[in-house]
């Protein structure tokens, strides 16, 4: 069964996974075999940047599906800078994503914010579906939504491509407790600098992190889409998680990017690597 997992620490970076596909004899081919995964586990992505093909064969090899997904923090449903609003359009607009994930929707005033995109994109004849959610993640897709459903941090969606359903997840995790800034030498909650300077102790870092939101919720989305593994459906996660991935935070990497010497391993990735789910910037 599928896993896959798209990571994003401020919705920049884009993550993909996957083990063991077989539903509904639909398979998800990659070109390599994924870390943990059979041999008939494998993964084609777009070379480029930012850019996250998955190539779904259904009904065998000659039905081939690309599916091109994207992600997006959108800072406040884009208010906070001019033209704003149009950005988002634009930006969904040059994706060409087939499934889209979105953080900090706020649909103000009561306004269905993602309704509002839907009829913007369809007025320029770009046809997506979609649904009021009740928390700040939200989903478009180019394939009808057939149920969907909103808990803690994150909403989801069921499409189905032919024989093969897919849950579509979309996150946003709790952005306090930001223990990332601690080896930076800035408080997690005060950004303000920290007396002492950085705190690059591992056991100081991952207290702070832990006692964020964001762990316990990767264990309710584990939980739930398990759920749906048991009912032979494909896994996509999506979203800003506001922690780092712990494959970034390692021996090789910690004297980059201002990570001042610490190796960490950040728990809410973790948690997902020890269930299988596999970051897509290392398969190759």
């Amino acid at each position: 069964m599928m896993k896959s997992f798209i990571f994003s620490l401020f919705s920049v970076c884009i993550l993909l996974t996957s083990l063991n596909i077989q539903a509904n004899e639909t398979t998800l081919k990659l070109n390599k075999p994924a870390y943990g995964s059979n041999n008939n586990t494998l993964i084609n992505l777009d070379e480029k940047p930012k850019s996250n093909n998955i190539q779904i064969y259904t009904n065998g090899k000659d039905n081939k599906i690309i599916l091109k997904i994207f992600t997006l923090n959108i800072w406040l449903e884009g208010i906070i800078v001019k033209g704003g609003y149009e950005g988002i359009i634009n930006a969904i607009i040059s994706t060409n994503a087939d499934l889209i994930a979105l953080s900090e929707v706020k649909n103000y005033n009561n306004i269905d914010f993602t309704k509002r995109l839907v009829k913007t994109l369809n007025d320029k004849g770009i046809k997506y579906y979609s649904y009021k959610s009740t928390n700040d993640a939200s989903i478009l897709s180019r394939y009808p939504i057939i149920k969907h459903s909103n808990f803690d941090r994150f909403t989801k969606a069921l499409i189905k491509i032919n024989n093969t359903y897919i849950d579509f997840y979309s996150g946003h995790l709790d952005y306090k407790n930001a223990a990332y800034y601690l080896p930076r030498g800035y408080d997690g909650n005060t950004w303000k600098e920290l007396a002492n300077g950085p705190d690059t102790d591992i056991n100081d870092i991952l207290r702070e992190n832990n006692q964020s939101q964001r762990p316990n919720s990767i264990k309710l989305f584990i939980n739930d889409a398990q759920n749906e593994i048991n009912n032979n459906h494909l896994i996509i996660l999506v979203g800003d998680f506001n922690e780092p991935s712990w494959m970034d935070w390692s021996e090789e990497t910690k004297n980059l990017f201002d990570h001042n010497g610490a190796v960490v391993p950040w728990t809410s990735s973790k948690l997902l690597t020890n269930s299988g789910y596999l970051d897509t910037y290392r398969i190759k």
